[in-house]
């Protein structure tokens, strides 16, 4: 079992600093490192390990991904970084959905619409995107189709 199971996050983020102390290119670790940062909080700290995971492989499209999270209310760098992770990735329905739910955020309902759509079609049982195109459906008046969403959503288990 590994130390962020056990909530002993100190001695998980201790093991990644030494395996990148003894080999400063190990992408994985940087990403790891992120990780548990992010799970702390620790947003600033996450960010700048995932930056150092995409210097050393620029291809790794889950560590932009999960830097797009980290950037929380940063809607510019978010965006760009669920669009990174898409172009080399092009099956990513988390970063199609990600990217949906910030664009819905902007009140740019179309885009979202369309992303949650793309996540959809990649993962048809995708719950969570039913209920944000759902919304995103509603915002754009569109009752029908937003309580069809809203309504697959709750089948599917996700019910707020």
């Amino acid at each position: 079992m590994a130390y962020g199971d056990l909530g002993q996050h100190d001695k998980e983020i201790a093991d990644y600093t030494e395996a990148i102390r003894i080999n400063p290119d190990y992408a994985e670790a940087y990403f790891n490192r992120g990780f548990t940062y992010g799970e702390l909080g620790q947003y600033d700290k996450a960010i700048a390990d995932y930056s150092e995971a995409i210097r050393i492989d620029p291809f790794d499209a889950k560590a932009y991904y999960y830097r797009g999270i980290s950037y929380g209310g940063n809607d510019d760098k978010a965006i760009a970084d669920y669009t990174a992770a898409i172009r080399i990735k092009p099956d990513f329905a988390e970063a199609y959905y990600g990217r949906g739910i910030f664009y819905g955020g902007l009140g740019q309902y179309d885009k979202a619409i369309a992303d949650l759509t793309e996540a959809i079609r990649i993962n048809p049982d995708y719950a969570e995107a039913y209920y944000g195109r759902g919304i995103a459906y509603r915002e754009n008046d569109d009752k029908a189709k937003a309580d069809a969403d809203l309504a697959k959503a709750k089948e599917l288990g996700v019910d707020p």
